[in-house]
């Protein structure tokens, strides 16, 4: 289970906040191939492509499949627009990188319980993620898109990332979820 300290809940955002410049994309995890980075940074690479304002994109953690990662993004073009932080331990440095997000990237091919996802819920972070494991017991279905389909997951975050009653929605819905 995941226990929730009074100080990992965050609040509610409102519509105005998801209009800051950039749009803050951020991933949590261990870096092991299970984990789908290699698919959320293909992702990125189109959501770039096609956003009409400045995205970034935090991967956090460190693992075997890091390295890998770092190329792919090297390979795409997007070293300048994706930044690896290395791991960060829970807490308030890892506080600070989710609320000065906009969208949590669950990319999992598989999942049990997501314990980032849910961190980044009691924060208030709007999440989509892969509809595997326990992730579909978490986030409603217009937030999950298949695993293992860079194109499907940048779909996803272009359809939530410009509408900002939407992000707002989905920062309430997760802080209650979390909560509960």
């Amino acid at each position: 289970s995941v226990e929730l300290a009074k100080d990992a809940l965050g609040r509610p955002r409102q519509a105005d906040q998801f209009y800051a410049d950039p749009f803050r994309i951020i991933a949590a995890g261990r870096f092991s191939a299970e984990k789908g980075h290699i698919d959320l940074v293909r992702a990125f690479r189109t959501v770039l492509q096609k956003a009409d304002r400045p995205v970034e994109l935090y991967l956090l953690g460190d693992g075997p499949e890091r390295g890998r990662i770092e190329n792919e993004a090297q390979s795409l073009g997007l070293a300048g627009h994706i930044k690896f932080p290395g791991y960060v331990p829970h807490g308030p440095d890892l506080y600070t990188y989710l609320d000065q997000a906009h969208l949590y990237c669950l990319p999992s091919l598989t999942e049990g319980m997501g314990r980032g996802l849910i961190e980044a819920m009691a924060r208030g972070l709007p999440c989509v993620g892969s509809a595997v494991g326990g992730v579909p017991e978490y986030l409603a279905e217009d937030c999950l898109f298949p695993s293992a389909d860079p194109e499907a997951m940048a779909r996803k975050i272009l359809s939530v990332m410009n509408d900002a009653s939407r992000l707002a929605e989905m920062s309430y819905a997760n802080i209650k979820a979390a909560q509960a």
